[in-house]
């Protein structure tokens, strides 16, 4: 009998620990869990809407707010008035809001990373992540808008990007 129970605890753990990396009970990756310390791009001008053209729906479309952070290894590229070409490391994290009053009260971002991983040329030189606690990894779906800012190393929230804002 013992052995049946211990067989049994064995099997409910190995299930709780997927059910929980399943449904997004993770730490967030240490390249990116401390965003809040760093450099807000966006510091007293959210990009507001779609300003590319690209957004369509996505970051909350025309009524989303976003504030934009970047860890050291990419703020001296970021903050600067180009060329845009991101060392390896860089992590930029984006925090969007569903209008102004989610931005205002700072509620319930939805949070996207990207993640320098290559300096070859190219369009699999970032990984993204969909949340504060995904795993960054290659993304077809926003490779699907970042590619048009290619001749910015796929990054739209530039410091040239929200000086004509």
């Amino acid at each position: 009998m013992r052995d049946n129970t211990v067989s049994v605890t064995a099997v409910l753990f190995a299930l709780s620990v997927t059910a929980c990396s399943t449904f997004g009970f993770r730490n967030p990756d240490t390249r990116w869990a401390d965003y809040r310390s760093w450099t807000r791009i966006t510091e007293g001008r959210p990009t507001i809407g779609d300003p590319t053209g690209y957004i369509g729906e996505r970051h909350f479309g025309s009524d989303g707010y976003k504030e934009v952070y970047v860890n050291d290894i990419g703020e001296e590229v970021l903050t600067s008035d180009g060329p845009y070409r991101f060392p390896i490391g860089t992590v930029l994290v984006k925090e969007q809001f569903v209008d102004k009053n989610a931005w205002l009260e700072q509620n319930d971002p939805v949070i996207t990373v990207s993640v320098k991983v290559s300096d070859v040329e190219g369009r699999s030189n970032w990984k993204w992540a969909d949340s504060y606690t995904s795993v960054a990894k290659e993304s077809v779906f926003c490779l699907g808008c970042h590619s048009h800012a290619y001749a910015d190393d796929f990054v739209f929230t530039t410091e040239r990007f929200l000086s004509v804002q």
